[in-house]
């Protein structure tokens, strides 16, 4: 979850006024409450909102106040949710959050149902805003994010304000992880480890790789958490496929490979592992022992201060002995946290410098059309002396089922 004074000398840093989480990973990293009502319908937008020199708050449906302020850091502005809820008796919650809205109540009567969705919680925004005295103010939005109406309604209700994106510090701010954060990530990393594992049985000639990905979905299920990444395979493919097109029978001599994570609370795991079917090609050993020589390359130069663009250079220096075109790859690895890919991305241009409290993944992912697969993939937490091995229980070594 967010640290709100963090955030607000970021802020400060920046010149804003106030900070505005628009979209769902953001308004949960805030707030710790995951609307799944928004997940289904995105069209209805909550809001949370951090003003530099004055109490945070949320925008949202009245039926959801609750959710949205129970760790006490929030307040709340709520607007109707016209839904068949009956409220206990005494309740006024309803009538505030027609009152909230009753000023700009006529501008629905040009709207769809949709538009009024979208831009409800931007007028209530305004609305507060102008409130606190701050409509003129520098407004950091995660704009990468939120719906693009939502951004030009604003600017519009606030012709004063100047809108600025806030994306960059929102993807700063989840980078450095709570201890809170990193408890989700290390359960989450677990039920994947435990998901792989248990469905080691089910890889064998004849095997049905649409029964080996239910098994991980289940296996995952079962301990609460969510599947969300599933790349479930095997290799040798035929020409010109790197992705397979059908989940056909395993065979002797094929490399299966596990690319997958579950989530736990809303955070992400991502584990790669991959075991060979009967005796292993020589060829397939020979190019995976360079795969394990280059992620230990990368883990040597682990720690805080270093750059992400020297542990790609460092794997990059060992597999373009092996494959002279790897300098095509984006990146050997990336943070993660609400989502599976966020800062800092391991590629070729970037300056992210790792610091205490980043959980990344380290990859090295090697595709031949017509020949083998793989994409061995840890997860690390960096520490303030270096770093420590979160996804320690499955063997790094290419295992024969």
């Amino acid at each position: 979850m967010i640290d709100i004074e963090k955030a607000r000398a970021e802020m400060a840093k920046r010149g804003l006024d106030v900070l505005v989480a628009g979209s769902l990973t953001n308004t949960f990293y805030c707030t710790g409450h995951y609307s799944h009502v928004w997940y289904i319908i995105r069209d209805e937008i909550r809001l949370a909102v951090i003003p530099r020199d004055s109490h945070p708050f949320v925008v949202c449906p009245d039926i959801e106040v609750g959710s949205y302020t129970k760790n006490g850091l929030f307040d709340a502005y709520e607007f109707p949710m016209d839904v068949y809820y009956k409220y206990p008796p005494g309740a006024d919650r309803y009538l505030k959050a027609r009152e909230n809205i009753k000023e700009f109540e006529a501008v629905w009567k040009s709207m769809d149902v949709r538009k009024m969705l979208t831009a409800t919680p931007g007028l209530l925004l305004a609305k507060v805003l102008r409130d606190r005295g701050l409509s003129g103010a520098r407004i950091g939005v995660d704009k990468e994010y939120v719906e693009a109406e939502l951004f030009e309604d604003l600017g519009r209700a606030l012709p004063q304000a100047e809108l600025k994106d806030g994306t960059d510090l929102f993807l700063r701010l989840r980078a450095i992880k709570s201890a809170q954060e990193l408890e989700y990530i290390v359960q989450a990393t677990r039920i994947t480890e435990r998901a792989i594992e248990t469905s080691f049985p089910l890889v064998k000639e004849g095997g049905s790789m649409a029964e080996i990905k239910q098994n991980v979905i289940d296996q995952m299920s079962v301990e609460n958490s969510e599947p969300f990444e599933m790349v479930i395979m095997a290799s040798p493919l035929p020409l010109g496929e790197i992705l397979p097109t059908s989940l056909g029978a395993l065979r002797s001599g094929m490399i299966f490979r596990w690319d997958v994570g579950a989530k736990y609370n809303h955070y992400c795991a991502d584990v790669g592992r991959q075991v060979a079917i009967g005796e292993a090609p020589r060829e397939a050993r020979e190019f995976y022992n360079v795969v394990l020589q280059t992620t230990d390359a990368m883990v040597e130069k682990l720690r805080p201060g270093t750059k992400a663009k020297d542990l790609y250079r460092a794997a990059h220096d060992v597999m373009e002995k092996v494959d002279p075109d790897y300098n095509r790859r984006l990146f050997n690895g990336h943070g993660l946290g609400i989502e599976l890919h966020e800062l800092p991305y391991i590629g070729p241009l970037s300056d992210d410098v790792l610091e205490p409290g980043m959980v990344i993944t380290l990859e090295v992912p090697h595709y031949t059309a017509g020949g083998y697969g793989f994409n061995y993939e840890d997860m690390y937490l960096i520490t303030e002396d270096g770093h420590q091995l979160l996804s320690d229980r499955l063997s790094r070594e290419l295992l024969t089922m």
